[in-house]
């Protein structure tokens, strides 16, 4: 069986700029249609690609329901050049003496996203000290121009989400430069959000309380401290929106589809406002990206994507209490992520291995169906009404299309 997803609101380009919902717990266009964070990580996409590269990737991912690409501002290096050989300042390494032509394509690149209605996360200077050179550059004496130079130029583009400071990097020793450019950012253009990227780690933990700091990025390779991270996050006051900014990328040696899946879906179902993904020739920008973007990683966010966009997923909230999915029986996966409206009228719960699960019908809204979802094609199995049992006992339905144990139960009105 398949449900209909809502067309006008799986094509809808937003109304941007983008905001903090009014419970502060997901993102909302100009018009307070949510709008889930479903990101890419086009990290190399100003400078590695050509404008019709360009074109390319971002028409496949938008067609592909990703709503966000997550991009570097500059390249790794200062020697560095775009593919028309522009570096993008005229004094190698001087951040406070851009070069025209490199932001005129970084420009392009942007208004490009914008027309086909994609988001823009950016980071203005990677601040990593083993990969990128900007941590040697950056400092509390230039970050204000620097800043105010980005803040002006494109404070105007307003499919801008915001902008990801550090990278890969707690950076304790660039704390003040950031924080300039994080108000500096707040105070040109307020309309876009500010995040931190540090290492491995939630990013909340050094500027949470700072008034230019707007959106908690979670940041893990490990499931159960990706989990720690999202929980953690969820608790803290006052209340921000968290995301999953970087988790494993697909096609990285030992990564399975079924583990992109895994962190996906149970990211979402966390109460965050989205997640990222990844893949690892995409983001290097390897001579194999082409064919990267049909990978079966990407297909199966299209599948979130697009059950999503049948539910008014806005009021999931989790269930951090196991009231729906009240035990797991015989499995070592001792974390079944679940969310459920406050009505009772949507429920789901992602079942990452072949397991039988006990649900309490309780919780949920009279006369609701349920369904198992294929994460792999994106079909349902309709259960039906279950509503005539207090305490019901479910099993998955087996393999999934692609031969693996994860499926996702859904409950609806």
């Amino acid at each position: 069986m398949q449900l209909e997803y809502n067309k006008n609101k799986s094509e809808l380009i937003p109304v941007y700029p983008i905001k903090i919902s009014n419970n502060r717990r997901y993102l909302v266009d100009q018009e307070n249609n949510p709008f889930l964070f479903h990101a890419d990580t086009g990290w190399k996409l100003f400078w590695e690609f050509t404008k019709s590269e360009a074109e390319v990737y971002l028409n496949d991912r938008k067609q592909k329901g990703f709503t966000v690409i997550q991009v570097q501002l500059l390249p790794h290096r200062d020697y560095q050049a775009n593919r028309n050989g522009d570096n993008p300042f005229l004094k190698r390494g001087d951040i406070t003496d851009p070069n025209p032509a490199y932001f005129e394509h970084v420009d392009w690149v942007i208004s490009k996203a914008m027309e086909i209605g994609l988001g823009m996360l950016i980071a203005p200077a990677w601040a990593s000290n083993w990969e990128q050179d900007w941590h040697t550059h950056l400092n509390s004496e230039n970050a204000e121009i620097f800043a105010d130079f980005i803040a002006n130029r494109y404070k105007n583009h307003l499919n801008i989400i915001g902008w990801i400071h550090g990278g890969d990097y707690d950076a304790l020793e660039l704390h003040d430069a950031i924080r300039i450019c994080g108000r500096v950012i707040k105070k040109i253009a307020p309309h876009q959000l500010n995040t931190f990227h540090g290492y491995i780690k939630g990013g909340w933990q050094y500027f949470h309380n700072e008034s230019w700091y707007d959106l908690n990025m979670a940041y893990a390779y490990d499931y159960n401290d990706m989990v720690i991270q999202l929980n953690e996050a969820y608790e803290l006051l006052p209340v921000k929106p968290v995301f999953l900014g970087e988790t494993h990328y697909e096609y990285n040696l030992g990564i399975t589809t079924a583990d992109i899946r895994k962190y996906a879906w149970t990211s979402i179902l966390l109460g965050t406002a989205g997640q990222t993904y990844g893949n690892k020739d995409i983001w290097i920008a390897t001579c194999f990206w082409t064919a990267a973007i049909n990978s079966p990683g990407a297909a199966n966010m299209l599948n979130i994507k697009n059950m999503l966009d049948t539910l008014d997923w806005e009021k999931l909230v989790p269930d951090k209490t196991n009231a729906v999915v009240t035990k797991v029986c015989n499995s070592s996966d001792h974390i079944i992520p679940a969310s459920c409206s406050e009505d009772g009228s949507i429920a789901i719960a992602y079942i990452p291995s072949d397991i039988r699960i006990a649900v309490d019908t309780k919780r949920l809204a009279p006369d609701i169906q349920a369904f198992w979802f294929d994460t792999t094609n994106g079909t349902y199995i309709e259960i039906g009404d279950i509503n005539d049992l207090i305490e019901t006992e479910l099993k998955t339905p087996g393999k999934n299309s692609s031969g693996d144990e994860d499926w996702v139960l859904l409950f609806k009105k």
